[in-house]
């Protein structure tokens, strides 16, 4: 069962061309979503638009990443139930948007679902995974943040109702709204890699 109702937002400099088209690709054998980019109105796009790795792309406000992410993620339609972004050199595995989803679906307490995530080099191959597990929910209250945000997958009504990413804390955006979302709902770990 495909669920058409997912958003991934990627925001990128348009810098690195065969980065940016290996995310892409990698989000379309994910699952079915709807792929916004968010660039400079500079950024040459077309070696991707051509291929339709982008469903709606959007100019980058320029006021840093977090900004750009929270940007995207509002201009996505409003059918789009759960969403997340993706940095231009993440990718997804296959078939991960499609696992995390129906978690989402059956259970309408959570707030969010995460997995493992794989860390890859430059040629794609995998130096090491990230298999922290149900806990990282409760460690990153107090230690670090070991939920891997590439291989999550949030709804969109917990998101909006925490007011989106906070752009106040710098390269912490994310730990903060995992924070948030546990606040208003519960996070889920899938015991498989979804990035």
């Amino acid at each position: 069962m495909s669920h058409p109702s997912i958003g991934i937002v990627v925001p990128t400099l348009g810098t690195r061309p065969d980065f940016l088209k290996e995310c892409l690709l990698s989000i379309r054998t994910a699952g079915t979503a709807c792929v916004l980019v968010v660039a400079p109105k500079s950024a040459d796009l077309s070696h991707v638009e051509s291929l339709g790795l982008i469903d709606i792309r959007v100019e980058d406000p320029g006021t840093g990443l977090p900004a750009a992410i929270n940007f995207g993620l509002q201009s996505l339609p409003q059918n789009i139930e759960f969403l997340n972004w993706l940095g231009d050199d993440d990718k997804l595995l296959p078939g991960s948007l499609q696992a995390a989803v129906d978690i989402l679906i059956n259970d309408e307490e959570a707030s969010y679902v995460f997995g493992g995530c794989n860390y890859i080099d430059i040629n794609g191959r995998t130096l090491l995974t990230n298999h922290s597990g149900n806990w990282a929910r409760f460690l990153m209250r107090v230690g670090p943040d070991l939920i891997p945000q590439p291989g999550a997958l949030i709804r969109r009504s917990c998101f909006e109702q925490i007011g989106g990413l906070d752009t106040k804390y710098g390269w912490a955006f994310d730990l903060e709204m995992f924070i948030q979302l546990g606040k208003v709902g519960k996070g889920r770990f899938l015991k498989t890699s979804l990035g």
